[in-house]
C-alpha cells in the first residue's frame, strides 16, 4: 500500500479491494493512536454517518471494518488534485468559483439532509476530480443530530454523544464562532466555514487574520471579516458580498438557515453571470463612454480656463486621469487627443 496522506484523524493509503477488484482509499488510525478511545471512536462515528451519504459531490465511504486491532475505512479512491493546492496560484475565475461553490454546497445540503455536520469544511477537504468535479471528503468530525420531534434513526443511536459539547475540534482556520467556543454546533456551523472557503476562492485569502491560532480563534469569534477587494472586477461582487456577509454572520440565527438557501442564491447568480468575454466587452463600453465624456469636459475646460488652470490640468490632472484608465488603449488614445487640443 502506498500512503496517500496523513492527519490528525488518520493515514490514507492507496489499496485494492481484492473481492471487488478495484482501488480504494484505506484510512487507518496510526499506530500509536489505536489505544485512544475518544479518537477511535471518532474514526469510526465517520464511517457510520458517512457511509449513508450517496451524492456526486461527496466521497463515497464502502465499509467499516477492523483487522487484528487496528480500525479502517475503504473509501472510494478520489484521482484529483485538492482544491487547496488549485488555489497556491491565487483566487479563481469568478465562474468557476460559482461552480465549485454550488456544487460543493449541494453536497454540504445532502449531508445536512440526514442531520449529518462535516465540522471540518475547508480547500484540503475538497478534490477536484479529473474532470473538474468536486468532491468532499473526510467527515471525520461529523455529528449526527438529534431529528427533531421524533424518535432517532438507529445510525443517531450508534454514534450519539462519539463528539463532545467543549470539545475544540477541526481546523482553526475555518471554525465557526460557536466551534472556535467548544460549543455544541449544528448545520449552520458548516455554513460558516462554508463562507470563509467561498470567500477564499474569491480572493485568495482567508477572510480572517490572526498570526496564531489563538489570535486566528479571537478574530472569528469578535472581528468582522473581510470584504471583497473593490474594483477587483469580480462580477456580481455585491450579491457575493451579502451572500458571504450571511453566511458569515457571528450569531447563527443571523445567518442561512439552510445549505440549499446558499446552493438557490448562487445558482441565481451563475444564472445571470455574464462570460468573462462579455464582461470585458462591457467594460470596455464603459470605460469609452467615460473617456469621452472626460475628454469633452476637459476640452471645454481648455476652451475656457484661465492660463494657469490649463498648466495644472495639462501637467498634473490629466497626466492623473490617464493613469486611472491606463490598461485601455482607446481611452488613453482619447484622452491624449484632447490634451493636445
Amino acid at each position: 500500500m502506498d500512503e496517500i496522506s496523513r492527519g490528525g484523524m488518520g493515514i490514507v493509503y492507496r489499496a485494492r479491494d481484492v473481492k471487488l477488484n478495484r482501488e480504494v482509499a484505506l484510512k487507518v488510525l496510526p499506530p500509536e493512536l489505536v489505544s485512544d478511545s475518544g479518537r477511535k471512536r471518532r474514526f469510526v462515528q465517520e464511517a457510520q454517518a458517512a457511509a449513508a451519504l450517496k451524492h456526486p459531490n461527496i466521497a463515497v465511504v464502502h465499509e467499516i471494518d477492523e483487522d487484528d486491532g487496528v480500525t479502517f475505512i475503504a473509501m472510494e479512491l478520489v484521482e484529483g488534485e485538492l482544491l487547496s493546492d488549485a488555489l497556491k496560484d491565487g483566487a479563481l475565475p469568478t465562474e468557476r468559483v460559482l461552480e465549485l461553490a454550488a456544487d460543493i454546497g449541494r453536497g454540504l445540503a445532502r449531508a445536512h439532509e440526514s442531520n449529518i455536520v462535516h465540522r471540518d469544511l475547508k480547500p484540503g477537504n475538497v478534490v477536484l476530480t479529473r474532470d473538474g468535479q468536486p468532491k468532499i471528503i473526510d467527515f471525520g468530525l461529523a455529528k449526527l443530530l438529534e431529528r427533531a420531534g421524533g424518535a432517532e434513526s438507529e445510525a443517531a443511536t450508534a454514534i450519539k454523544g462519539a463528539t463532545e459539547p467543549g470539545q475544540v475540534v477541526g481546523t482553526v482556520a475555518y471554525m465557526s464562532p460557536e466551534q472556535a467556543r467548544g460549543e455544541d454546533i449544528d448545520a449552520r456551523s458548516d455554513i460558516f466555514s462554508f463562507g470563509i472557503v467561498l470567500h477564499e476562492l474569491l480572493t485568495g485569502t482567508n477572510p480572517f487574520d490572526g498570526p496564531s491560532a489563538p489570535e486566528l480563534l479571537s478574530a472569528i469569534i469578535r472581528e468582522p471579516h473581510a470584504s471583497l477587494p473593490h474594483g477587483s472586477g469580480t462580477p456580481h461582487r455585491q450579491s457575493l458580498q451579502r451572500v458571504i456577509d450571511r453566511c458569515l454572520a457571528k450569531s447563527p440565527d443571523d445567518r442561512f438557515q439552510q445549505m440549499s438557501d446558499v446552493v438557490a442564491s448562487l445558482d441565481a447568480l451563475r444564472s445571470t453571470a455574464p462570460s468573462a468575454a462579455s464582461s470585458r466587452r462591457a467594460w470596455r463600453v464603459t470605460v469609452a463612454a467615460v473617456c469621452i465624456a472626460s475628454a469633452a469636459l476637459v476640452g471645454l475646460w481648455f476652451a475656457r480656463g484661465a492660463p494657469s488652470e490649463v498648466k495644472w490640468a495639462r501637467e498634473t490632472g490629466l497626466p492623473e486621469l490617464q493613469d486611472l484608465v491606463d490598461a485601455d488603449d482607446y481611452c488613453g488614445r482619447v484622452l491624449s487627443s484632447a490634451a493636445t487640443g
